[in-house]
């Protein structure tokens, strides 16, 4: 088996407990011991959702949001879900508990008291997608009391910053998005193109170097239609059919155009926002490679459309917004590393902050909100955003006010 890397901090920290007696024989480093209020406790193992994962092997890595464990010996499943939506997955482990498969998950809105049974697969080695029928989901319901000290409990310190970073992530959005197979997979499945006559590159081949000839050579794969996650076409086309030369200038430095073309396969413009969520938790969590490019196509598109801060204000307001949890849970290390390579990220921000400062008719509440997350980013890679905002404060005070709001709507 592939070694997995982890995307989230917890990855690192994490190893396994033979003969453990815990049900979860690890909690990750990203832990902060916070500890349930006794109230919410009573409530959640009352009214909380159940997830039973039968006959995994000892050092699985399982994970529910933004926590993983590796298991132990008693491992029966986890207890205490807070119901709404949350992001299961699981990697199988090699014999000598060195090296962990690609990873594999499923989003599930949880319903109150509700318990999802999902079985391992020793054959193909995987979560399998299966459901687990009715009857055999009532007798364990039945043995509930002798079942729970095999559960461990969902990690109520990580509750939160999951909700900040999924709360637009509706049922609907969810079946748009999500994978006909409802599975998202680290390692994509792939199929044999019927038609491997065809080059890969639009370069003639007498002008290509041995390597990108060898790479031509190679089998033509594409994703398996079960497995591909059905996100928003980004138009590959800079400007609409018959702009005047004047047009065609504005749309190549101005995407509002392409961002206009997204949205109406929306009800709602926010909706959009909704994505930007998806995109970057199957890729933090998930592992998912493509939902990071689908990710930075995104912020990227947004960023540059320049009319559009005027023409969908709501819109930017929430990206801000939504983009400040999202740099704000990733390792700082491993951001800089992965997210900024070829300073996409920075010149996007810088592209989005000038753009907002210039705008005479943005609403002042974007400007101020766009000031303060200036500060933030500056604070947090040493960026200099000092000479677009010289008086910019040094809090995001607003997005912490928000993410409380959000916890205690749920």
């Amino acid at each position: 088996m592939a070694s997995s890397s982890g995307t989230s901090a917890s990855m690192s920290s994490q190893v396994s407990k033979k003969g453990s007696s815990s049900a979860l024989s690890t909690i990750s480093s990203t832990s902060t011991g916070q500890e349930m209020p006794p109230d919410l406790a009573l409530r959640l193992f009352k009214e909380g959702a159940t997830f039973v994962f039968l006959n995994v092997p000892v050092g699985t890595e399982i994970g529910i949001d933004l926590q993983s464990w590796n298991t132990g010996e008693k491992f029966r499943g986890i207890k205490m879900i807070p119901p709404g939506l949350h992001f299961l997955y699981f990697s199988s482990v090699s014999k000598d508990h060195q090296n962990l498969s690609p990873r594999s998950g499923f989003f599930h809105y949880f319903e109150k008291q509700e318990m999802v049974v999902r079985k391992y697969d020793p054959r193909m080695e995987i979560l399998s997608n299966e459901v687990c029928p009715e009857s055999e989901v009532e007798t364990l319901k039945s043995h509930m009391e002798e079942m729970d000290r095999f559960l461990g409990a969902y990690p109520y310190d990580m509750w939160r910053k999951w909700i900040s970073l999924t709360s637009r992530i509706t049922a609907p959005i969810l079946e748009k998005l999500n994978p006909p197979g409802g599975m998202i997979l680290s390692a994509p499945e792939l199929t044999l193109d019927a038609d491997q006559t065809t080059s890969k590159s639009s370069k003639p081949r007498a002008k290509m170097s041995k390597l990108e000839q060898a790479e031509d050579d190679m089998p033509k794969m594409t994703e398996t239609f079960e497995s591909k996650i059905r996100y928003s076409r980004i138009p590959s086309e800079n400007y609409p059919a018959g702009s005047t030369p004047a047009q065609i200038t504005k749309c190549q430095m101005d995407t509002t155009w392409k961002l206009d073309n997204i949205l109406e396969a929306y009800e709602k413009q926010e909706d959009l926002l909704a994505e930007v969520q998806f995109s970057f938790v199957n890729f933090l969590v998930g592992q998912s490679y493509s939902s990071f490019e689908h990710w930075k196509s995104l912020v990227q598109l947004v960023c540059q459309s320049d009319d559009a801060i005027v023409k969908y204000p709501k819109l930017y307001t929430g990206f801000v917004s939504d983009l400040y949890f999202q740099i704000g849970e990733v390792p700082q290390d491993f951001f800089v590393d992965i997210v900024t390579c070829n300073n996409f990220l920075f010149s996007c921000l810088q592209t989005l902050i000038q753009n907002v400062k210039d705008q005479g008719n943005a609403e002042m509440k974007l400007k101020n909100k766009v000031a303060r997350f200036a500060s933030f980013i500056s604070s947090k890679f040493g960026w200099d955003f000092e000479e677009l905002y010289d008086d910019a404060p040094t809090v995001v005070d607003e997005a912490d006010a928000q993410i409380s709001t959000i916890a205690e709507e749920q």
